[in-house]
């Protein structure tokens, strides 16, 4: 008897063994929680922002020094104001402008319908405070500049497209299967998950193995690689006179004759381009999101030295979202120009409203002698509101209040397009 129930203890065992390892061999990877993260990604923030809505934003320049103020003046104190409204469902956009440049106050208004932006002739008035001067000839024009300036550009109509994703609180889809044919270059090993979090950690070496595995996987899957690049610029191919399925066979054709570099010919990246980069994600939802990446790149006979650093984080559930990034970089020539960037920004989402501030700084000087070309500083902020009873009006144009920039000096203005009542 006690054999017989010896017996059943060690079936249960094993019987209770096998479902762990089982449960444990089905268990989700790093690299498939990534993935899932972007088949499965969401904006989290209200679909009314790119549906009807409202933002100002500011723009004050606090800083302009240096040998580009002898020579353009000085900017210092530039206040530029900005009411935009979204009416996605019109295809419409309007953008109401103050600006104040060294006393010169102007305003107008840009406009973005279907396929086309139209500007107020103010906008000549801007442009000549910063001391650009555009007469009417420059233009095309004879005789007096009418009342509206505008341009057709069909690659306008994907900005259309992408709000009906945005609304859908989606990517996309040529952007989402980038990310996916990317990440999925990545090894494994680079991937790690703890308890709470899930880290794609890589260093040099593994961003050689990277665009090893990335160079690999366009031969291999040169169709698929090929049909996201052709969706990601449809609209430019039509500029440039050739079909998509012209430039599909173009595309695959030159990557089946193409000779893939070797390990060793990637391993010499190496020597002037150092990369490292950090991502981690939180596992439950509304945790910390942070990217890091560091880029030095350094010119074979070292005339030429630079780096950009990127960070950001962002964390919170759908509808309260707050993050920032940070931007750094420099690029030093010897001796030539020295140049330091630097953007700070933080932001908040919540409900139907968003915020954001904005701080750039950005300075250039001579590292043989020290002359000072630019110290540049200005500071931004903006607030957005999702505005459900948001109309706008496009003008009416006409052959006799408009004109068509594109057509420069062969001017064709467009028959009358009915105002958006």
């Amino acid at each position: 008897m006690k054999r017989k129930n010896l017996l059943i203890v060690l079936l249960t065992l094993a019987l209770c063994f096998s479902i762990v390892f089982a449960t444990n061999a089905t268990q989700p990877t790093a690299k498939d929680l990534v993935l899932a993260k972007v088949k499965n990604f969401e904006l989290g923030y209200d679909k009314g922002f790119y549906d009807k809505s409202e933002g100002t934003t500011q723009f004050n320049i606090q800083k302009f020094d240096g040998t580009i103020k002898d020579e353009l003046g000085d900017f210092a104190g530039t206040k530029f104001e900005m009411l935009a409204q979204l009416d996605s469902a019109s295809n419409s956009i309007k953008i109401n402008y103050n600006t104040d440049v060294k006393g010169n106050k102007a305003s107008g208004d840009i406009f973005l319908k279907d396929d086309m932006v139209i500007f107020t002739k103010d906008l000549l008035d801007v442009l000549q405070s910063f001391g650009i001067d555009v007469e009417p000839e420059m233009l095309g024009l004879t005789g007096k500049v009418p009342q509206y300036l505008y341009v057709k550009d069909q690659q306008l109509s994907s900005v259309w497209e992408q709000m009906v994703t945005y609304q859908n609180q989606q990517l996309p889809d040529e952007y989402k299967e980038l990310l996916l044919f990317l990440i999925e270059a990545v090894p494994d090993k680079y991937f790690s998950m703890s308890a709470s979090t899930v880290t794609v950690q890589i260093d040099q070496a593994a961003f050689e193995d990277v665009i090893y595995n990335l160079l690999t996987k366009v031969q291999n899957e040169k169709e698929r690689f090929t049909d996201i690049f052709v969706a990601m610029n449809q609209y430019n191919l039509t500029t440039m006179g050739v079909t998509a399925e012209e430039m599909r066979e173009q595309i695959i054709t030159g990557i089946a004759n193409s000779q893939m570099p070797s390990k060793e010919e990637i391993k010499m990246i190496g020597a002037f381009v150092d990369v490292n980069m950090t991502y981690q994600a939180a596992i439950f939802p509304g945790g910390v999101k942070s990217f890091d990446m560091s880029i030095k790149f350094n010119a074979p006979d070292n005339s030429v030295t630079g780096v950009l650093n990127v960070k950001t984080e962002s964390k919170g559930k759908s509808g309260n979202i707050d993050g920032k990034y940070n931007i750094t970089g420099n690029v030093v020539v010897v001796d030539g120009p020295k140049v330091d960037v630097q953007i700070l920004s933080d932001y908040q989402y919540v409900g139907t409203k968003a915020e954001s501030d904005t701080v750039i700084n950005v300075k250039a000087e001579d590292t043989a002698t020290g002359e000072l070309f630019c110290d540049f500083s200005a500071i931004g902020g903006s607030t957005t509101t999702v505005e459900k009873d948001v109309v706008i009006k496009v003008p009416a144009l006409t052959t006799n209040n408009s004109v068509d920039l594109s057509q420069y000096h062969n001017v064709t203005p467009v028959t009358e397009i009915q105002a958006i009542e």
